[in-house]
């Protein structure tokens, strides 16, 4: 992506958003599972994300929507988590 200033000032950008039609947050959460682990025990924790957790209400069209896009997926106690995978959603 590319970024430019076509003012006449200097000026800062934030940019965050990967794909869709609509403005949304950095992260939400969409799923999680609690799990209590004893010290040093580690265990493999799985949960689907369908498209009922991939929408979002888009204000322009009025409507849910599905964007075929790249979705980063993060793991972690809090929303600060650094454990991240990606996944692509190619059609509706």
């Amino acid at each position: 992506m590319d970024v430019g200033n076509t003012g006449e000032h200097e000026a800062d950008e934030v940019v965050h958003r990967r794909h869709g039609t609509a403005s949304r947050p950095v992260r939400e959460l969409k799923g999680f599972e609690r799990v209590s682990l004893a010290a040093g025990e580690t265990r493999t924790v799985q949960f689907t994300l369908g498209p009922a957790e991939l929408r979002y209400w888009n204000a322009a069209a009025r409507d849910w929507v599905n964007d075929a896009s790249t979705f980063d997926v993060w793991a972690g106690g809090d929303s600060t988590a650094e454990l991240s995978a990606t996944f692509e959603v190619t059609g509706p």
